[in-house]
């Protein structure tokens, strides 16, 4: 994974190096969509947010790294099965879909916008409806453009190791940001879109417009927030608690303090998920 020194557009950040996929898995074919996040989350974070298009087959977009993975858990305890992000170089193979060339169709910036809702065809002005672009040679659409994409990983260094688990061998957040989003959005240029593009989020800057104080570490409104949701992975084999942990819980100091004051100042409660809550607060909404 990672670019080679000449490919056009690339970033310091974009090692290439090696990795072994050692476990099977399952991508969603578009990213998680505001309709499926209703019936989840029964929120709607992107509600009356200008430049976002709605409805419920456009990408569930300003969402943050902690709902997304809050998104994974509740989804798993409703269908009984385990779902996460993927880590960065899962999600760069799915993308990449077996090429090596800066995009997964080739190398030629023109024949983008037959793939990508990016700045270059959008005008400024939002997500489009998923499954509108050709897909990727795994059939996997919009993982170049439209909304960019939330993965388990910390942004940082890539792992220094002859041998890379894409599995396990992921960065470790130690601090809430920078994290890492992929695949560029309709609000980013074409070279933001390849497959080894990485952005890191800014908790600072994504969160300018947020009410809250302290800063909410569930609030992103601020550009490129706008355009960030993420892309469900299933493992193809059952995995141990231990293991789906790693993927499910607060990774650093900072969020656990947050979370734990504000359960304390009463603004929040911990509960079992229920599996007819979201359907509840949709019809207690539409009352």
């Amino acid at each position: 994974m990672g670019s080679p020194a000449g490919e056009k557009g690339r970033s310091s950040d974009e090692t290439q190096h090696q990795v072994t996929l050692t476990k099977s898995f399952y991508m969603g074919r578009t990213e998680v969509t505001q309709g499926q996040w209703k019936k989840v989350m029964g929120t709607e974070p992107w509600k009356g947010e200008s430049f976002v298009q709605e409805g419920d087959d456009y990408p569930a977009v300003e969402i943050s790294w902690n709902d997304a993975v809050e998104f994974c858990k509740k989804l798993s305890a409703m269908e009984n099965r385990v779902y996460r992000l993927p880590t960065e170089a899962e999600w760069e193979y799915a993308c990449r879909a077996g090429t090596t060339t800066a995009w997964s169709f080739g190398a030629d910036v023109g024949a983008l916008g037959d793939y990508a809702w990016f700045a270059g065809n959008t005008e400024g002005s939002g997500t489009r409806v998923v499954r509108q672009k050709k897909p990727n040679p795994f059939g996997l659409y919009d993982m170049h453009g439209n909304a960019a994409e939330w993965v388990i990983d910390a942004h940082g260094a890539y792992p220094q190791k002859d041998v890379v688990d894409a599995a396990s061998d992921w960065v470790r957040a130690v601090k809430p940001d920078p994290r890492v989003v992929r695949g560029g959005s309709w609000e980013l240029k074409a070279e933001q879109s390849r497959s080894a593009a990485r952005l890191g989020s800014n908790d600072e800057q994504w969160k300018e417009y947020d009410p809250n104080l302290p800063r909410s570490p569930w609030w992103f409104t601020t550009d490129p927030a706008r355009g960030v949701g993420f892309r469900l992975l299933r493992p193809a084999k059952s995995i141990s608690r231990e293991a789906i942990e790693e993927f499910w819980k607060i990774d650093c100091d900072d969020i656990r303090y947050d979370v734990e004051d504000r359960l304390n100042e009463g603004r929040g409660v911990l509960g079992i998920v229920d599996r007819e809550l979201p359907q509840a607060i949709l019809d207690l909404q539409k009352q």
